[in-house]
Order: structure tokens, then C-alpha cells, then sequence
């Protein structure tokens, strides 16, 4: 199971309202892992460039650098429903700045369960929801881990919150790739970058103030 330190629960808030003249307050941030801005209806708050905030999307709340400052958006201002639920607190950075170094182990923990199973993979990148409320493990490898008992072994440590994702998976598999998660397609955590044909995972810094790739 997860064993969250600082693990914080949040009310989840309706979508923000849009506002009058056909006009909707949005901002633009990035996602831990891409280097992307992403629009959001940014509601209430009142953000500016450099500012921390909690976005909540399709695959849960998340954890973003503000890279637009609040701004007035057209209704046609593509959010795919991301929006603002409060500016980050001191709080919620230190828990990310945690989750970040536990990520190391987590991915050392998939290494050692691979091996076991004698299963190859390669690029394997960990990364913990801002408030530990979800282990997202991506790699490549060309065998099903369905067929494995690799997600038996790490669910004791971590939890239902496990989610595997086979990156490398041939089509002729189908999607049972042995994704855990689900709304794959609007996860903000999609920065694997390929480099001469071979993905690099980039790591993010525990440091403070920073808790990006």
C-alpha cells in the first residue's frame, strides 16, 4: 500500500463557471515530464507566471508550473476540461518534493520484480501523483506483463494505486499492453523524449522550489 507522509486529500470543486461576454478566465501550465503548455480554465484564481497550482484532469488532481498568467480565454480555448482547483501551497510542494525521491525506488523496485520474472525492459520512468495518491510506472518491454506476475509482486508495496503502462508493447498485442491506469491519452505526465532511437528518461530534481524534469 501506499505509504503517503504527507499524503493530501482535496475537495473536489465544480468545473469553474464561464464568464460573461463568451469569455472564460484561462491559464496556461506544464505538467511534470513535458515540456508543453497546456491551457485550463483557471476559474477564481488569480495566477502568474512561476506560480504553483493543483489542475485537476482526466487522470486526477496534478500538480503544475504556471507558465501563462491568468487570462481572459474564447470559449473555443481548447482546456479538454483541465481547470484550476486552488494555487499550490508549501505543503503541497514539499509532498511533491517526497514523492520524488521515493520515485527512485519505486523504479528500482519494478527493475528487481522484472528480473525475477525474467522479463526485459528497458526506459522505465516512476512517477508518484502530487499527493500520492497514484504510482504510475511506464517502460518498454516486448512481453505482455499481464502474462507476468510482476504487478503481484510490486502490489503489497504499493498498493491499488499501482497503475503499469507497456510503452513498447507490439500491436499485434492489442491494448491489454497491462496499462493499470486508464485515460492514457490526456495524461500530463507524457514527457519521454526519443533520442537516437532510444528513449532517455530524464529524472526530476528534488530540490527546493523545484520539483520538475
Amino acid at each position: 500500500m501506499i505509504d503517503a507522509p504527507a499524503q493530501l486529500l482535496i475537495d473536489e470543486p465544480a468545473p469553474p463557471e464561464i464568464g460573461r461576454g463568451g469569455h472564460k478566465p484561462v491559464c496556461g501550465v506544464r505538467f511534470r515530464r513535458s515540456r508543453r503548455m497546456l491551457l485550463c480554465d483557471a476559474g477564481s484564481q488569480s495566477l502568474q507566471p512561476g506560480d504553483y497550482a493543483v489542475v485537476q484532469t482526466a487522470g486526477g488532481p496534478e500538480l503544475a508550473k504556471v507558465t501563462l498568467g491568468t487570462t481572459s480565454g474564447s470559449l473555443e480555448s481548447k482546456t479538454q476540461s483541465r481547470y484550476v482547483v486552488r494555487k499550490a501551497t508549501d505543503a503541497d510542494l514539499e509532498s511533491m518534493r517526497n514523492f520524488v525521491v521515493r520515485e527512485v525506488e519505486a523504479r528500482r523496485d519494478f527493475f528487481r520484480a522484472a528480473a525475477e520474472e525474467g522479463v526485459e525492459v528497458s526506459a522505465v520512468r516512476a512517477d508518484y501523483r502530487y499527493d500520492g495518491g497514484a504510482l504510475r510506472i511506464r517502460f518498454r518491454s516486448g512481453a505482455r506483463i499481464s502474462d507476468t506476475r510482476i504487478r503481484q509482486r510490486l502490489t503489497p508495496k504499493y498498493g491499488a494505486g499501482l497503475a503499469l503502462r507497456n510503452l513498447g508493447a507490439p500491436r499485434e498485442l492489442g491494448p491489454d499492453s497491462g496499462c493499470g491506469g486508464g485515460s492514457c491519452s490526456s495524461c500530463p505526465s507524457n514527457g519521454m523524449r526519443e533520442r537516437a532511437g532510444a528513449v532517455v528518461p530524464h529524472f526530476g530534481r528534488a530540490r527546493a522550489g523545484s520539483f520538475s524534469a
